[in-house]
């Protein structure tokens, strides 16, 4: 009976893990999945989604400065692509959830 009853718990937490659907919109200066970054101008990203505890980004190519809004995003030296990686974090876990590819702009 003990056995019965970790199988069903182990199931349902599998369960609602697999049943879970994480989303992800990600706004830079107001536009949805923008394309490229302003070198000479300020860059705000602003993420929201459902289905996280909470979001984590890292990137590429530029430095991300957390600020009350969003994350200010600085293109880093004179590369002309970037990236940033949006990753969800449930339950301590952590699983990228997808990866912008940017082109640097004046």
């Amino acid at each position: 009976m003990k056995s019965f009853l970790i199988i069903a718990l182990l199931l349902f937490c599998n369960l609602k893990a697999f049943g879970q659907q994480a989303t992800v919109e990600m706004r830079v200066n107001g536009v949805l999945n923008q394309t490229t970054l302003s070198i000479s101008k300020d860059n705000l990203l602003i993420l929201s989604g459902t289905g996280c505890d909470k979001y984590s980004i890292s990137g590429s190519g530029v430095s991300l400065t957390k600020t009350e809004t969003g994350f200010l995003v600085t293109p880093s030296g004179i590369k002309k692509n970037a990236t940033i990686t949006v990753t969800c974090i449930i339950d301590g876990k952590r699983t990228d959830l997808c990866t912008y590819k940017f082109t640097i702009v004046e």
